[in-house]
């Protein structure tokens, strides 16, 4: 197995990791009684783990960086790139 097919094959439950981490960093700045050993500790994990994020996506294929193509969004297009689209946008 090739480096990048690992970083293919494990970004998103890294990055999944890395949100979820910060989702309790938040929520355990917001308590009354925190421990800030764990709260410097969350800090600081979350410093170094965003930038190895970031290196792991630039070294991914592309391939993998777009799950699918983009759809179409059913509008009609006007020629310089960009679509029309039509529909009823009332709040009635």
């Amino acid at each position: 197995m090739k480096q990048s097919d690992l970083y293919d094959r494990e970004y998103t439950k890294l990055n999944h990791t890395y949100n979820e981490i910060f989702s309790f960093y938040e929520q355990l700045q917001e308590c009354c009684d925190r421990d800030s050993n764990i709260v410097d500790g969350l800090e600081l994990i979350l410093r170094v783990f965003n930038p190895v994020l970031d290196e792991i996506k630039s070294k991914m294929t592309v391939k993998t960086r777009y799950i699918e193509p983009a759809k179409d969004s059913g509008g009609k297009k006007d020629g310089k790139g960009g679509n029309i689209l039509y529909g009823d946008f009332s709040n009635s």
